[in-house]
């Protein structure tokens, strides 16, 4: 008697030896919420070096800095530089991302405590850029990571 062939559906799968899966690859969403987290401290660095208030000339984030009444300005670079850094190193960064995200808002409403409503005539392409940062870093979602066998000893 002749024994039954195994059909090519009964092999199981030949796994490539040149690049074995990896457990510690992070899932689509965690790396497109790193990438806007990086995106959005960048640009909360570069908005900090553009004009920020128009006064007689253009303030930068750093002439606003120097003032003695705003010097708490500078928590917004540290802020967004250790941002930056930690998630271009895929760390767990959500509530520096929240933080980070809530600072131009916070300056915004002390200068509108201090100035008042005529802040809005003055706000210049920098200001705005922190502001439009800060609300994606404040908006984007909070990826559910899968627990991996390590988390569950």
């Amino acid at each position: 008697m002749s024994q039954p062939s195994e059909s090519p559906s009964d092999v199981p799968p030949v796994r490539s030896l040149e690049h074995p899966p990896q457990p510690t690859d992070p899932p689509t969403a965690i790396i497109i919420v790193n990438v806007f987290t990086s995106l959005a401290a960048a640009a909360l660095l570069l908005a900090f070096f553009m004009p920020w208030i128009a006064l007689i000339v253009g303030w930068r984030g750093v002439d606003v800095m120097r003032t003695e009444t705003y010097s708490f300005v500078v928590i917004l670079p540290l802020l967004s530089a250790v941002l930056l850094v930690l998630s271009l190193l895929h760390r767990r960064v959500v509530w520096l991302r929240r933080v980070t995200g809530l600072v131009p808002f916070l300056i915004l409403a002390y200068g509108l405590y201090h100035i008042g409503v005529d802040l809005f005539r003055g706000l210049m392409l920098g200001a705005w850029l922190s502001l439009i940062a800060g609300a994606v870093l404040l908006l984007l979602p909070n990826p559910v990571r899968q627990k991996s066998k390590a988390d569950h000893v």
